[in-house]
């Protein structure tokens, strides 16, 4: 088109002096040569003029028409545009270029929209909360933890020093933002022990803001304590039996082995304080064991048979003491490990014939609708109601001493309990002091 005007205008002005040269050579008169000249002229230039504005126009209307595709960019089906209209015939070179342009924005806006798409997905399912700052320290990100599980009141463009009055927090935050660099604390907010963690996101020299991660560590710090207090309690069990043994191995040195009575006494103790301290290793080790293991293909036995031949091996201990074991037992079969089984019918019928000068016991298995119940009862001394809530603890004695002469490890009820949670079961306690005491193990064959 452009190439068009432009071969009309020279055609224009061909024509024109073309003209006034026909003009100069057959006019006579000076005067009328002259008038006729500029009038050719005049024309030259109107017609030259008419033709620039009519190429000026369209030009404007093609310019036009690309600024609407343009400020269309974000509208995806208006993205494409067709280089070889006429209309756009003149900037053929600007289109495909523009054409070019408007390929890679679609395919960056495209890369972006799936690469935001990905972190937020990371950000859901990340268990700590993430808040992005700027360089002032406003919130310009959060993740849904923050909001749904740290229940933190925050939201976009909050100063983040808000966020919590702590001092600790406060203090850690300034020193970061002051020293550009990556600090943290652990802060207790609402009984919740939270990790907090701050660092710069810097790329060569710029710095573009931060980001906070915050982690709920309360269960970890409870777990901390647990192992710490049983870390205590087993090395002052072990330290116990080995203090009397290292004891009277050097009141033996030192001559106590040249007196057959004493030394024979001495080695009785020892003997029974070595016993305990095997036993007391065993129940860790098992302990240990029964919450490390799973039940995953759990055969069918006779839980009937079991709890009688499980009575048959205690009855001796029993018999001693002239206690009875009475049983009132239902046939049933069960789905487990039968040595979990035996183990729990052995603490609880051994704790009931320590604690048991007179009287009997009496262990019943019984089934009603979809629960399965063992009872094992005993007239025994009974367990002070202050003491029922802590008895299932490790290493948990109402009576130190007399736990300690009985061979007692203080985790018998504590492996009871593990064993019964691996069957989805509970165990309760009813007892009152003097009045003896009833273990109730309850299993629920739908949830097992």
């Amino acid at each position: 088109m452009f190439k068009k005007i432009i071969a009309l205008i020279l055609v224009i002005v061909i024509l024109a002096h073309a003209a006034i040269f026909i003009t100069l050579f057959r006019i006579e008169d000076l005067s009328t040569t002259i008038i006729s000249c500029v009038c050719i002229i005049l024309l030259e230039i109107i017609l030259v003029y008419l033709s620039l504005l009519l190429f000026t126009e369209r030009i404007r209307v093609s310019i036009n028409k690309l600024n609407r595709y343009i400020e269309n960019l974000d509208d995806i089906p208006q993205l494409h545009i067709e280089v070889y209209k006429e209309e756009f015939e003149e900037f053929k070179k600007l289109i495909v270029s523009l054409d070019t342009m408007i390929d890679r924005y679609n395919k960056n806006t495209k890369n972006l929209r799936y690469e935001k798409r990905k972190a937020d997905l990371i950000l859901s399912y990340l268990e700590q909360g993430i808040i992005i700052l700027d360089d002032l320290g406003l919130v310009k990100e959060i993740n849904d933890f923050c909001i749904t599980s740290l229940q933190l009141n925050i939201k976009i463009d909050d100063k983040i020093e808000n966020l919590f009055s702590n001092s600790t927090f406060q203090k850690m935050l300034s020193t970061s933002i002051a020293q550009k660099q990556s600090k943290n604390c652990e802060i207790t907010v609402n009984s919740q022990n939270l990790y907090i963690k701050i660092k710069p996101l810097i790329k060569n020299t710029d710095k573009y803001g931060y980001i906070m991660s915050i982690r709920d560590i309360t269960d970890i710090r409870k777990f901390d304590e647990i192992k710490y207090q049983f870390v205590n309690n087993v090395t002052h069990e072990l330290k116990t039996p080995l203090t009397s043994i290292k004891g009277f191995i050097e009141t033996l040195q030192l001559g106590a082995i040249n007196d057959k009575n004493a030394a024979t006494r001495f080695l009785e103790i020892m003997d029974i304080e070595a016993t305990r301290l095997y036993n007391l290793i065993e129940d860790i080790l098992l302990l240990s064991d029964i919450e490390q293991t799973e039940v995953i293909m759990p055969e069918e036995f006779d839980l009937t048979a079991l709890v009688t031949e499980t009575i048959s091996l205690l009855e001796s201990q029993a018999s001693k003491k002239g206690i009875p074991i009475i049983i009132k037992l239902d046939q049933i079969n069960f789905k487990g490990e039968p040595d979990h089984f035996k183990q729990i019918l052995i603490n609880l019928i051994s704790n009931s014939i320590k604690y048991t000068e007179k009287g009997h016991i009496e262990v019943l298995l019984k089934e009603k609708q979809n629960d399965i119940f063992l009872i094992v009862k005993d007239t025994g001394v009974g367990i002070a109601y202050a003491h029922q809530n802590r008895i299932f603890e490790r290493f948990y004695r109402i009576d130190k001493s007399r736990s300690r002469q009985s061979g007692g490890t203080g985790l018998g009820l504590s492996i009871v309990k593990h064993l019964v949670a691996t069957y989805n079961g509970d165990i309760r306690v009813n007892s009152a002091l003097g009045k003896g005491s009833a273990f109730i193990i309850r299993f629920n064959t739908k949830k097992y």
